[in-house]
């Protein structure tokens, strides 16, 4: 944050007038509100949120940035095919990200989700859904409508039977649920089933714990294709 209290602008003729100032002035007061342990990770955020609102970015990474919440400026940054918000405190999201219409890779990584967040089913563009490491237990209440979804990184969670959910989800879709607490009697000790429409992954044993978005991407295309 500058000495003034105002964000630096990176503008474009790409965004003028009413809706910058409406921008600049949620985004200030969100950045404001930072605890003190974490107002350096707000700032940078709030900079790297206004470099991708004037320069009509399509991929934005706030990673490790002490998160606990996100400003409600989604809806202003339509260009985003890219979001990585992993490695923060965050357990929900604001509602102006359902406006991401074209949002294709969501990363919630290491996060403090305590369930799959309903405002994801308003992005019917999003092909990779990645909640590994959250808190996730209870899936009973999320029916999803996603219908260009490819995978669903659910690994690492608390989850304690396969979703029910995954019969709704298409056959293109790969749902991993490794290292979770679920019985093996469950997982009929398969390492990729068929579930419905969608496939399972079980085992952690055929894809890295950590791997970046290309990677998964490249994988995922490799195992459609077999």
């Amino acid at each position: 944050m500058s000495p003034t209290g105002s964000i630096p602008h990176i503008r474009s003729g790409a965004a003028t007038g009413q809706s910058n100032q409406s921008f600049d002035d949620t985004l200030i007061r969100w950045a404001l509100k930072a605890p003190k342990r974490a107002e350096k990770g707000w700032q940078l955020a709030a900079l790297r949120l206004t470099e991708a609102r004037y320069r009509s970015l399509d991929t934005l990474d706030l990673t490790d940035h002490a998160l606990s919440s996100l400003p409600d400026v989604f809806g202003q940054l339509p260009h985003l095919r890219e979001l990585v918000l992993r490695d923060n405190d965050l357990d929900k999201l604001p509602g102006s990200m359902a406006e991401l219409g074209d949002l294709h890779i969501l990363n919630l990584c290491a996060c403090n989700f305590p369930k799959i967040p309903e405002i994801v089913n308003a992005l019917r563009s999003l092909r990779v859904l990645d909640l590994q490491g959250n808190q996730i237990e209870d899936t009973s209440d999320f029916v999803p409508a996603l219908p260009q979804l490819e995978h669903l990184n659910l690994r690492l969670n608390r989850l304690k039977e396969i979703p029910g959910f995954i019969d709704r989800l298409g056959h293109q879709c790969l749902v991993d649920v490794s290292s979770n607490e679920i019985p093996a009697a469950f997982l009929k000790e398969a390492v990729v089933c068929n579930h419905g429409g969608a496939r399972i992954l079980c085992s952690e044993d055929h894809i890295a714990s950590d791997v970046d978005n290309q990677h998964l991407v490249d994988w995922l295309t490799f195992h459609q294709n077999r």
